[in-house]
């Protein structure tokens, strides 16, 4: 970097000072509308900054770049994760948006094929991904309050062993007139701000929205909330805010509402939505003017007693071993964490069965061969009797379809069959042939077993894993014919990989389904597990519940599935291996404030059983003993959301009415419940008893 480019930097940062954000007001940006877009992969930093973002207070949209021109106008920012290619429309709209006073964000890199966009309007040149294991944060906007210096990454991030490899970070070459923001410990630069026009734009090699990415749990929100108020500086100066209108009420999620009243008008149409824990009831405000007050009356059925959040515990692969002298142990250990859901895996990918199942399975020697009668039927019974439901969890087999029917290999890209780490062929999953002995799987697990339920394990997206072969591309073919799209070949033609994907997409929701159809013949829901992202959020037409592996995102990351899948229920599933157990306390919580309806953990032994370490096991009895105690505080501090500039002046919740006094102060409420919230009437409704009970 030239001495004239730094002396470029430093005029900036000193014409643009970073504004303040009050360390009191955990809701800074409320008024201000957001855009993130949906990026071409799914790991989950769309989860990731969407929620960031709206845990700040911004009312977010997700979804695409819109076409019609000055579209992305009525949005203070433009969030752009790690949506990598823009087409020459989108580039060009972004560009005047951000001339014209506009925000974009862009984190791991931003739009990095995208390089005329990246040169001109974000002054990054160059970018490239490596694997780091310290940045150094310079002095910036990006730092402010925060000490610049060396920060180490942690050797874990959720199931990553980062390790001597490092953390991918990406690596942007500054161009002149970009505020360099961080480096590596060779000088490489790693992140950029800039001014173009009016407006501002990030690019960041690192993502300030992934908390647990640093060592320091603070340190991500602290950058996060320097950058934002850098990037909306003059909009946050101006305080042009624009107000929705609109507020909403919360309820336990199992309310089933009678009646609406707005100052003791009922309404007769109230948009009434459930999101994990809760249920909203929004209410269109409009007509009351600043400085004066109003009260929601809200009437629904009885509460029975029961739980807000369920505690879950994941025993993967062949943790059930160690529980092959004693499954009342097993089950005495899961009550002493205060499980009310257990979820084990009872067969691989491979064909390992951890309990007596089909004969083509390989069934597990300890288990089933050496274990004196039939250990899943005593680890059920044994739970049952103390209140734990069992979910049994399996993955699709993947190599024995292929021994029977040769024709359903799965076909790689180059006309090649898959095969896995073994060295076996592995099936499509799409050709009914393909899906037949696991579907006969879960018939024979659901006939044999008194499960609460069925769980597919992450290897049944056919999204996730392609197939090329003729069947595949015969149905792509129907769906291109049933769709209006021209086909062609999907193994070689990108220009329409999201109509593929679509397609893929819609295949696994007919497979989920008829798993689904298999369970409710029994009477016990079916899901899958999923990332926390997006992508995967379409299952949630077809399956009970989704099983929400969050292990390397913030917990808050939850918020995004749970405002998309209405009644389908969503497991946050957190990592409990390596954790340092403070951790695993605080993101229990956090997955609580984000609204999850089921929190829990994936355990595993150092020594490979069931059985953490005593510090991580008291660390979980802590942590799930204390969710329900945690929904309340929860529930209490966003009883009421929606327009921010409406405050709760007092109200009640009942067993059966809720009344609130809100009140519009006509800017920004400072606190949002104003006066005293009385949940007595419900806190003594909802008593927790076990699952069994509920």
């Amino acid at each position: 970097m030239t001495w004239k480019t730094c002396l470029m930097a430093m005029a900036l940062a000193a014409m643009f000072p970073v504004a303040a954000v009050q360390g009191a007001d955990t809701r800074p940006f409320e008024g201000f509308r957001a855009l993130v877009v949906e990026p071409e992969n799914f790991w989950g930093w769309d989860t990731a900054v969407l929620c960031a973002l709206e845990e700040k207070g911004f009312d977010v949209t997700y979804g695409a770049i819109p076409d019609a021109p000055g579209a992305l106008d009525r949005y203070a920012l433009v969030a752009l994760t790690i949506k990598r290619n823009l087409t020459e429309g989108e580039a060009r709209e972004l560009e005047r948006y951000v001339a014209g006073g506009g925000a974009v964000y862009g984190s791991w890199g931003g739009p990095m094929g995208s390089r005329a966009f990246l040169r001109e309007v974000c002054k990054v040149g160059a970018t490239k991904s490596q694997r780091l294991k310290k940045i150094v944060l310079l002095d910036s906007p990006l730092t402010a309050g925060i000490a610049a210096g060396e920060v180490s990454l942690p050797e874990y991030v959720g199931h990553t062993q980062v390790g001597d490899r490092g953390l991918e970070i990406v690596a942007v070459e500054p161009v002149e007139g970009g505020i360099p923001v961080a480096r590596d410990t060779a000088g490489n630069c790693l992140g950029v701000l800039s001014q173009h026009g009016k407006g501002r734009t990030a690019v960041l090699g690192f993502g300030p929205e992934q908390d647990k990415h640093y060592a320091d749990p603070d340190l991500g929100p602290a950058m996060m909330d320097n950058l934002l108020a850098w990037l909306l500086e003059e909009k946050i100066r101006s305080g042009r805010r624009e107000w929705s209108g609109r507020i909403s009420v919360l309820l336990p999620a199992r309310a089933v509402v009678r009646e609406v009243f707005l100052n003791g008008r009922r309404l007769s149409d109230p948009a009434i939505k459930r999101i994990g824990s809760v249920k909203t009831v929004e209410l269109d405000v409009r007509g009351i003017a600043e400085g004066e007050g109003a009260e929601v009356r809200v009437t629904y059925e009885t509460l029975p007693p029961g739980r807000n959040v369920e505690t879950v515990i994941h025993l993967p692969w062949n943790t059930l071993r160690s529980a092959a002298d004693s499954p009342a142990r097993l089950a005495e250990y899961l009550e002493s964490l205060h499980v009310t859901l257990c979820q084990p895996l009872l067969r691989s990918g491979f064909g390992h069965a951890w309990y007596k199942g089909m004969p083509q399975d390989s069934h597990d020697e300890v288990l089933v061969t050496q274990y004196e009668g039939n250990f899943l039927a005593d680890l059920i019974r044994e739970c049952h009797a103390r209140g734990i439901k069992v979910v049994g969890g399996i993955y699709f087999d993947n190599a024995t379809p292929v021994q029977n029917y040769p024709e359903v290999a799965r076909i790689g890209r180059q006309g090649n069959p898959v095969k896995d780490r073994y060295g076996r062929v592995q099936a499509c999953f799409n050709n009914p042939k393909g899906q037949e002995h696991s579907l006969a799987t879960v018939q024979h697990l659901l006939d044999n077993y008194d499960l609460d339920g069925i769980s597919l394990d992450d290897n049944f997206e056919l999204d996730k894993a392609q197939c090329f072969c003729d069947y595949c591309k015969a149905g792509f073919r129907k769906y291109c014919e049933a769709h209006g799209i021209g086909y062609e070949d999907p193994s070689g033609a990108s220009a329409i990989a999201q109509h593929w994907r679509d397609y893929r997409q819609e295949a696994t929701r007919e497979l989920a389904g008829k798993v689904r159809r298999i369970a409710a013949a029994h009477g016990v829901p079916a899901g899958g597990w999923v990332s926390a992202s997006m992508g995967s959020m379409h299952l949630g037409q077809v399956f009970d519940f989704l099983g929400g592996m969050v292990y390397a995102q913030p917990p808050r990351a939850a918020r995004a599935p749970l405002s998309v899948l209405g009644e389908c229920d969503f497991i946050c599933l957190l990592w409990a291996p390596h954790s340092d157990p403070r951790g695993m306390e605080r993101e229990a919580r956090e997955s609580v404030h984000a609204g999850c309806a089921a929190v829990g953990f994936w355990i595993r032994g150092e020594d490979g059983g069931y059985e953490m370490d005593p510090e991580r096991s008291e660390a979980m009895r802590r942590a799930l003993g204390g969710v329900e105690e945690e929904w309340f505080r929860f529930y209490r501090e966003n009883v009421l959301s929606g327009d921010g500039r409406f405050a709760m002046a007092g109200g009640k919740v009942g067993a059966s009415e809720l009344t609130l006094k809100v009140r519009n102060t006509g800017r920004k409420a400072a606190r949002r419940p104003e006066g005293p919230l009385d949940l007595s009437g419900l806190e003594e409704a909802l008593r927790p008893r076990r699952l069994t009970q509920a």
